[in-house]
Order: C-alpha cells, then structure tokens, then sequence
C-alpha cells in the first residue's frame, strides 16, 4: 500500500477445522534484515492493513483463526515487503581534497543503511562557488566525484544528498579550496615615469 503500511488478506480455515465461531484472527508479524523485530496485532474479519513499518523491509506474516476458547494452528508464512521512501538521514564523512589548481575530488559514506529506506541510485552534489556564488549541480553513481575546470585558489562548498524514489536530506556543508596556480594574466597599465635627463 505504501513505503509504511502493507494489507494483509486471508481466507478462513475450512469450515470442517472450524470447530466453533470464529471470532477473529491473530497475526504474527516479524520484520527481516538488519534488525529483526516481532509483533503480534489482532484482526476481527480476514484482512487488515498494518501500519508504522519500515519502508523497503521485508516481512513474514502467519496467521491463526481464533475461537471462544483459543488460537488454532498458523498458517504458513507469506512475506510482503514495503514500498521504498526517501532516504531519511545524508550521506556522512564528507572529505576532499584539491587535485590542482582547478579540480577537486569529493568521497563520502552513504547514509547509515537502515536510514536508507531504498536503493540509492545516485548522489546530488550541490557545488557553489563561494566567491562568485556560481553553482555546480552533479550527481554520481557512486561515493565520490571528481569535479574539473573550476578556478584557481578558491574556496567551494558542496552538500550532498542521496537519492532513492526521491532526495534525502543534504549533509553539512564541507568547504575545500582549489590549489594556487601562476597568475593567468599580465599586470595592466603599465607607466613608466622619467626620473631625470
């Protein structure tokens, strides 16, 4: 249904299993990954939405008719998984360096993985130049960048933000200057004043 709810349907046991009115059903819940987590919700008819999940976690489900006197046997296992969402934290331990005077690389670490709530299929890097104010925009498949044809002895700022059905929330803003180079132009009006004959 969405990135943090899922439905669930079944059918009743076979009216010969019943043995009395069934008065509702119990499901047990458990997430899969990187942090296993088991809950147990009540259900009055045969279906029911489950809300509060995980976005992209995978889940497995059985369920059990209940009667006045108790729960019967589960079901076997089904599993569902949840939509993905953005990202909910930035990418972290941005760090760069300057190549020369007019390329820069960047490298990071994605955002911590149950943060991710997806695949990331790429990075955006928001490069500005401080001095100008001039912008940079470039994404990246991967965890760095190379970044050429920029200024000589400048300082830029970039935020990084990874993206999976949508952006996440950019990092901090890291700052790296470009190397000093040889001036790229003559000094200009040149006098020359005659001291004596």
């Amino acid at each position: 249904v969405s990135s943090t709810e899922v439905h669930l349907f079944w059918d009743p046991p076979n009216s010969s299993d019943r043995n009395g009115m069934i008065i509702g059903y119990l499901l047990n819940i458990t997430s899969t990954g990187l942090s296993e987590k088991r809950f147990q919700v009540m259900a009055d008819s045969q279906n029911i939405s489950v809300n509060s999940l995980h976005p992209y976690t995978t889940y497995i489900c059985t369920v059990a008719a209940k009667t006045s006197i108790g729960a019967g046997p589960y079901s076997i296992t089904a599993s569902v998984q949840s939509f993905e969402d953005v990202p909910t934290s930035s990418p972290q331990d941005i760090n760069g360096y300057a190549l020369d005077s007019t390329t820069i690389y960047l490298s990071w670490d994605p955002p911590p993985a149950q943060d991710q709530n997806g695949i990331i299929r790429q990075y955006i890097v928001n490069l500005t130049e401080v001095e100008t104010g001039r912008s940079y925009p470039l994404t990246s498949a991967s965890t760095s960048v190379t970044v050429p044809q920029l200024h000589p002895y400048y300082t830029y700022q970039c935020s990084i933000s990874a993206y999976t059905i949508g952006s996440g929330p950019y990092s901090e803003i890291y700052s790296i200057k470009t190397l000093s180079d040889v001036p790229s132009g003559p000094p200009t009006e040149l006098e020359v004043i005659v001291i004596n004959s």
